[in-house]
């Protein structure tokens, strides 16, 4: 989970950074936030969106459904709760916020869809060959002795006794 998060929280911070820059280019963003906050809204953005896909995917979700699920989630609130919210408390007209709404519909898509790439990149790494060595079997045999007892605990050094 550690190693998840270290390989998708900052993918999904660039995510939003090159959306940013591409709603900047089309002029379809709105008026900006200072950067402090701006970095402080992408990266509550990006924690809310891994912590959302753990809790959709230890429900038992593939991992391309737990993505888009988890993603689509956050977007309700991200998009259209933000954009009602925001055009009615604003002088804004609300038709330049739901142009918005619909490009961060692509954006939130594109982020799950990330962290489904990022889960399944994890999922296909081999198990480490020192916890294999180190398991041992719990429900070994023990062996038993001829009259029905235990057997004594031998060494391999030591010869096997003929019965």
């Amino acid at each position: 989970m550690i190693r998840f998060l270290v390989l998708s929280f900052p993918l999904l911070l660039l995510a939003f950074g090159a959306f940013h820059f591409a709603t900047e280019a089309l002029e379809l963003s709105v008026p900006e936030l200072p950067a402090p906050y701006l970095l402080g809204l992408w990266v509550l953005e990006a924690l809310g969106l891994v912590a959302l896909f753990l809790l959709v995917r230890e429900r038992g979700l593939d991992r391309w459904l737990a993505g888009l699920a988890a993603s689509w989630t956050a977007w309700i609130f991200r998009g259209p709760v933000l954009a009602l919210t925001a055009a009615g408390s604003s002088r804004l007209p609300a038709g330049s916020w739901w142009t918005l709404v619909l490009a961060w519909l692509g954006l939130y898509t594109v982020c799950g869809l990330l962290m489904a790439a990022v889960a399944g990149g994890l999922e296909r790494e081999p198990a480490e060959p020192e916890a294999a060595a180190e398991a041992e079997p719990v429900d070994a045999p023990q062996p038993e002795a001829p009259d029905g007892g235990p057997a004594p605990i031998r060494s391999d050094a030591e010869p096997a006794e003929p019965a």
